[in-house]
């Protein structure tokens, strides 16, 4: 297990603020502030914007899995980045 690890719990943002880059904003801070860290999230397969936001901030699968709550299963997918001292 690398040294310096970060995890990200959630990111969310009220659809009010769609399209405003709030999320975006907040990944930039949390990168910011992680410089040298490897950076972890699990992220729903079916919430393209967040995988899109986590692909766009340099983020990569590392592996897909389903988890299975009242009778509904549901596939996440956990991505890491590793975040460069720049």
């Amino acid at each position: 297990m690398p040294e310096k690890v970060a995890y990200i719990w959630e990111i969310i943002t009220d659809q009010k603020y769609a399209k405003q880059k709030v999320a975006t904003k907040l990944m930039e801070y949390i990168c910011n502030k992680y410089k040298g860290y490897w950076i972890y999230s699990c992220v729903d397969m079916s919430n393209i914007p967040s995988i899109k936001l986590h692909e766009k901030s340099g983020f990569k699968p590392l592996y897909t899995f389903h988890e299975k709550q009242n009778n509904h299963t549901t596939e996440h997918v956990m991505m890491r980045k590793k975040n460069d001292i720049i």
